[in-house]
Order: C-alpha cells, then sequence, then structure tokens
C-alpha cells in the first residue's frame, strides 16, 4: 500500500507538480520570470525544471515569445487517465442519444475533491458551443453537474473537503458562501437534481443529475446545458426526463468503480 504522508513528499517533484498546475490555468503560456513570481522559487531552480520538462515533451518552449505551455505527453497521460476509466461505446451511445434528444451539448463529468473534470461531452447541433472540453476542470460549487455530484455527499465529508476553502465567484449567480452552497445542495437532494443558473458562465443554465453503477455508488454527473433564450417555459422539466433516463441507462452500463 502507498504511503500517504508528509514525511514522504519529494520537494522537486512538488514543484514540478506546482509548475504544472500552474501552466493548467495559463493557456498562452508563462516566461521563466512569471513562474519564478508566481511560484516563489530562484530562476536556477525554475530553469533546469522547465528545460528538463520540456525535452522530455511535458513542456513547450516557444522561442519567439520565451513562454513555457504545457505540451503534448502531459495530454497523453491525460487522456490514459480517461481510457482507463472503462467509458464504453455504450456510454458514449446514451450520451448521443440524450444530446440528439435534447438538441443540447451534453457532458459528463466525474468528482476530485471541490472540482469536477469533465471526461466526456457530446456537442449540440446548434452554431452556438459551450466553452468546454473533455479534461476542462471547475470547482464544483459553481457547476449544475458539482452541485448534483456534491449533494451525494454527507454533511461531514462536504464540510471536510470545503474546510477552509473559498468559493470562487464567476457570475453575480455564483453561490460564494458554504451556508448557501449547503442550502442549493439540500434542494437538489430534495428535487433529485440540480440547477446552475448562470453560476459558472453568464447566458448559460443547465440541468443535471447524478449517476449511480449498479451497486448505488455515486460515479459521476450528467448535464445539459441550454443558453437562456432557448430556455423557454417547459424546457426544463423536459431536458430533465432526458437527463434522468440517460443516467438510469448509464447506470446499468458503467463499467469504472
Amino acid at each position: 500500500m502507498i504511503q500517504q504522508a508528509k514525511n514522504y513528499t519529494v520537494k522537486s517533484v512538488d514543484k514540478v507538480l506546482d509548475i504544472a498546475e500552474l501552466l493548467r490555468q495559463e493557456p498562452n503560456g508563462m516566461t521563466i520570470t512569471e513562474i519564478c513570481m508566481a511560484t516563489k522559487l530562484p530562476k536556477s531552480t525554475i530553469h533546469g525544471l522547465l528545460h528538463t520538462l520540456a525535452d522530455r515533451g511535458y513542456l513547450v518552449a516557444d522561442e519567439s515569445t520565451k513562454r513555457f505551455k504545457l505540451g503534448l505527453k502531459f495530454f497523453e497521460i491525460g487522456y490514459s487517465y480517461l481510457n482507463n476509466l472503462n467509458l464504453s461505446e455504450e456510454i458514449r451511445v446514451i450520451l448521443t442519444e440524450v444530446a440528439k434528444k435534447g438538441s443540447e451539448t451534453v457532458h459528463l463529468a466525474i468528482l476530485d475533491g471541490t472540482d469536477v473534470v469533465y471526461i466526456e461531452k457530446i456537442e449540440s447541433g446548434h452554431e452556438i458551443r459551450m466553452a468546454s472540453f473533455v479534461g476542462k476542470r471547475l470547482p464544483a460549487h459553481a457547476t449544475g453537474v458539482g452541485q448534483a455530484m456534491l449533494s451525494c455527499l454527507s454533511e461531514e465529508e462536504l464540510s471536510s473537503r470545503y474546510k477552509n476553502k473559498n468559493l470562487q465567484k464567476f457570475t453575480e449567480h455564483t453561490v460564494t458562501t458554504l451556508e448557501e452552497l449547503k442550502n442549493k445542495l439540500e434542494l437538489a437532494r430534495k428535487n433529485g437534481y440540480a440547477f446552475d443558473d448562470q453560476e459558472s458562465s453568464g447566458g448559460i443554465q443547465c440541468v443535471a443529475v447524478p449517476v449511480f453503477n449498479r451497486h448505488g455508488k455515486m460515479v459521476a454527473g450528467l448535464s445539459v446545458s441550454v443558453p437562456v433564450f432557448r430556455m423557454v417555459p417547459g424546457r426544463k422539466e423536459e431536458l430533465l426526463q432526458m437527463v434522468r433516463e440517460g443516467a438510469r441507462k448509464l447506470a446499468r452500463v458503467w463499467l469504472a468503480s
């Protein structure tokens, strides 16, 4: 068994991961000076780590701008992880079916701490597309799919995950306190679904439900995202019925633990 104790932390690995997590938030990359300022590490240390990572394909160095970006190797590792989730073709067929019935974008996500990570996305046929992608990570409190999954946690686990955690504000509708979040989750538990009313993105609403495996364990969240102008009266109820049916079908074929 792997021991997860503080004494086993390797500082050089910690620094590499800090750099990777920093660059994940900067799609345009960062210069050595910017990375030094953000990590508070000496330039000599950063210089060696960056060039080692670039030599191995984990970073890409732009010679013209002197900026470093995440490289293909990180994508390959992330893609391998998604493959190991055993997302069968049956699952993709179910998601596609929901997207076609609703004519809207469908997301499948998993919960990682207090974040959601999108593991599959089926686009709608409309010209307006969601600014999301497989592998994207967002704070769970600000998304419908995140709230749907968080609603399945116990009070103790929820408090533990959000201990000393600030809730980032994305729009004027985002919940920013744990008390507000708990109220939303209580409503989601009562209703059996979560509703994101422009909480992560202005102009976008989302209907989401938790996905359980055949043993009754919550394993993911399923959502459908809709521009506000297409959420006409009665539309939410139609979409909710579709995602609930999709979640029931997913429960029968889900292979991941």
